[in-house]
């Protein structure tokens, strides 16, 4: 059956049942309303480079064969809520957008897969779901772009290079333990979301399921994600604490910048004792006098060592530095490394304990 290349206008394919090798409906466009509801595919089915121009339904339908929706645009959503495919199906590079004005109150989502079942392979690589841009202000504000509540995937998923422009649903939704969501770009959900207590709800659920698989690289990812969704909810102070949290060490993730912060602050309050230093009436020289403010910023630093006081390992240092501190900064640079060094400690510590920990 070669559907490919037609102009198919409030196309009705309810209930019909398809047999035969295969059906294709490639580089078709449809145009108004495309109905397959109930429709059962005994054969492998084909939807390449197609257009949807309205909303589209596949609910309940049966995939008994393979499944491609390859590079489809469905330009006003589409809905797969109860459809069970049967074998391998894939939606890659596919498009589910709202490019004008939805009126149908009854649709929830822009890709709705509520209660769908992928008995086989699902590889939604490259797909898009929300539409690329900022969207006209008369356009539904969507709570949930996409919606798999209550889906089951019963084998290998993939979710690899996908842009969600909201946060997904997947509440009470049976994830398969091969489930990849390697680079997929959460920068649009982050913000986009029509409901912070939605987006809260969603990035928790998916949370909780990666702690229950024990990736702990993607149960963190959502950990921060839901972080950030907070922050837009908080009083301002708890929203500056959050902010200041994700700064010094991505939210006891980033290993690289917690290291850096806490390397740069001794680095930089190195500098300043030597430059004190250099002011103070002495001969010493300068890679002596370098020497004694590293060693004395990150004594400092690490004011619980001890590295510093008398009989200390830096002592030589610091009291050279006393004594020629041209500006007299040694006392006030300690006491605020010693309040800043242990911070700044903890963070990297957290950081390499969350990175490395075995569950």
């Amino acid at each position: 059956m070669d559907y490919s290349g037609l102009i198919l206008i409030e196309s009705n394919f309810s209930r019909v049942h398809f047999y035969g090798y295969e059906a294709s409906f490639s580089e078709s466009n449809f145009y108004g309303r495309a109905c397959f509801d109930q429709a059962s595919f005994y054969c492998d089915i084909l939807f390449e480079k197609t257009y949807f121009d309205d909303p589209t339904s596949f609910r309940r339908s049966i995939f008994k064969g393979n499944a491609a929706f390859r590079d489809v645009e469905f330009a006003g959503g589409a809905s797969f809520s109860g459809a069970e495919f049967q074998n391998d199906v894939t939606f890659e590079k596919s498009k589910f957008e709202e490019m004008h004005y939805l009126e149908d109150r009854n649709q929830t989502s822009l890709a709705d897969f509520r209660g769908a079942k992928f008995m086989e392979k699902a590889s939604f690589l490259s797909v898009r779901f929300g539409s690329d841009g900022k969207p006209d202000s008369k356009m539904k504000k969507w709570e949930r772009v996409v919606d798999f509540t209550g889906t089951e995937f019963k084998s290998t998923t993939d979710f690899r290079k996908v842009v969600f422009a909201g946060a997904p649903a997947f509440f009470n939704a049976q994830l398969h333990e091969d489930t990849n969501f390697d680079c997929v770009d959460w920068r649009k959900a982050e913000t986009d979301s029509a409901s912070v207590g939605y987006a809260i709800r969603a990035w928790e659920r998916l949370e909780l399921e990666m702690s229950k698989r024990e990736k702990p690289l993607e149960r963190h990812l959502f950990f921060r994600l839901k972080m950030r969704a907070r922050r837009r909810a908080d009083p301002w102070f708890l929203r500056f604490l959050n902010w200041l949290f994700e700064q010094l060490a991505d939210y006891g993730w980033g290993v690289g910048r917690a290291c850096i912060w806490w390397l740069g602050h001794w680095v930089v309050f190195a500098v300043i004792l030597f430059t004190n230093a250099c002011f103070g009436k002495s001969d010493i020289g300068v890679w002596e006098l370098i020497w004694a403010a590293l060693g004395t910023s990150f004594a400092n630093a690490h004011v619980f060592l001890f590295l510093t006081a008398e009989g200390g390992y830096l002592e030589s240092g610091r009291k050279l530095l006393e004594n020629n501190g041209g500006w007299g900064l040694l006392t006030v640079v300690g006491t605020v490394e010693s309040i800043l060094g242990p911070i700044f400690l903890f963070f990297l510590l957290l950081t390499l304990r969350n990175r490395f920990r075995l569950a």
